[in-house]
């Protein structure tokens, strides 16, 4: 084991407050993750939208079928990879988080880096192999845990990967087509769906060949933005193989069981 590593795991026996953010500042890398959003940080302002008719598929969703990358058609499937940047509240600052992830049936891997108090940034991953049991992977510390989904949502940043599973893991869309605006965006027009599902509103940015970026609006005025980098119908099986050459913390922490194909 590193002397990182075990510095880190022997923080777990420690009461000093001190002594627990040292030894976690020693998972964040050098330098904190600065991402732009290419039409801002804030909702977009469509006050000044005029309201279009579009044609419509059989499902009475608009006819997107010219756009390659529709979010919401190929998330309601099994098989996806997607590279986004994620608008998010961590610990009560919002913060633009890069997002990568692969799903094939019940496998599943997902990514992200967030910035920790300006000191640095954070790399978790996610890795299911279909057996029922979920990875949290720590590249800084080439290491890993076996978590279930409640426990990874009490760690730092791990409630958003947390989130990102159940969303996975649920494929039922209960949303409904309210309209379709033309909005200007920096001299450039788009389109807009507007869905309604349950207590949220959630707006699709359309350019003529692509789907641009999603908000989600809460009742509570709560806010979500996805800006999308890539996105397709396919699995990046890369992905869906256990890290070689990392230790496994779980037996030392919670007594778990190791990660297959793992060398300790």
């Amino acid at each position: 084991m590193s002397p990182e590593l075990e510095g880190f795991v022997n923080s777990f026996d420690s009461t000093d407050p001190a002594e627990i953010e040292q030894q976690f500042q020693q998972m964040l890398d050098s330098e904190p993750v600065d991402v732009e959003l290419e039409f801002g940080e804030d909702l977009i302002d469509d006050s000044n939208a005029t309201k279009i008719e579009v044609e419509l598929n059989d499902k009475g969703d608009p006819d997107r079928s010219n756009i390659s990358n529709n979010f919401k058609e190929i998330m309601s499937g099994d098989t996806f990879t997607m590279d986004i940047v994620l608008r998010q509240t961590v610990d009560g600052k919002e913060v633009n988080i890069p997002v990568y992830t692969t799903c094939d049936g019940e496998k599943y891997y997902a990514e992200m880096t967030a910035p920790y108090e300006n000191k640095g940034s954070i790399t978790f991953s996610t890795l299911s192999l279909g057996d029922g049991k979920i990875y949290m992977i720590i590249p800084s510390l080439r290491a890993y845990m076996q978590m279930s989904t409640e426990e990874m949502g009490d760690i730092p940043m791990g409630e958003i990967l947390s989130e990102q599973i159940t969303d996975l893991e649920n494929k039922d869309d209960t949303s409904v087509y309210v309209e379709t605006k033309e909005v200007e965006i920096k001299g450039q027009k788009y389109s807009c769906d507007v869905y309604q599902d349950g207590d949220f509103t959630v707006k699709y940015y359309f350019s003529d060949t692509a789907l641009k970026r999603v908000e989600t609006i809460g009742a509570d005025e709560s806010v979500n933005i996805i800006e999308i980098n890539s996105i397709s119908n396919k699995a990046d099986a890369s992905k869906f193989k256990a890290p070689k050459n990392y230790f496994d913390m779980t037996s030392m922490i919670a007594g778990g069981t190791a990660l297959s194909g793992t060398v300790s």
